[in-house]
């Protein structure tokens, strides 16, 4: 597994070109980037040299730096995160270098920190024997109800 990258870069939609910008803390792979309210970029999770990573930064496009964010209830890479309505962010499933996760956590940007919630599903298309691996989640709006979460990804092989 390689060790991933202490690397990041800008992109600029209207030119159409990357800038470099200052490097991650840690170097990673399989890890996330979800835009924040305001500009900034929680990065989350993945590989590193030493492992599975709980780790987070934050880059904030006035400074453009990464600055060290709080930990993580679980090491996580190969998650998912969602950017909610309300400005947090649900991380989902992943996998912590034993086994996939059907645990799920929200970051809260302005109190800078995580809280655990809910597991998801055992995959149905393995009646309940599997949990996910690769996890996507979405916001899903119906008109009625509001906004739902969802989350789909491959069944994990049996261990």
């Amino acid at each position: 597994m390689s060790a991933g990258s202490r690397t990041a870069e800008i992109f600029d939609p209207r030119s159409e070109t990357f800038t470099p910008a200052s490097g991650l803390s840690v170097e990673r792979a399989s890890h996330t980037a979800t835009p924040l309210p305001g500009g900034r970029v929680l990065i989350a999770g993945g590989w590193a040299r030493a492992g599975v990573q709980s780790s987070t930064e934050v880059y904030d496009p006035v400074t453009g730096a990464f600055t060290p964010g709080p930990l993580m209830a679980v090491p996580r890479s190969g998650h998912s995160a969602t950017l909610l309505d309300n400005g947090r962010v649900l991380i989902a499933g992943g996998y912590d270098g034993r086994a996939h996760l059907d645990s799920a956590e929200i970051f809260d940007p302005r109190a800078g920190v995580f809280a655990p919630s809910g597991r998801m599903a055992l995959d149905p298309a393995t009646a309940g024997r599997t949990k996910r691996r690769w996890p996507r989640s979405s916001i899903r709006r119906h008109p009625a109800r509001g906004a739902a979460r969802a989350c789909r990804g491959y069944p994990s092989p049996r261990r």
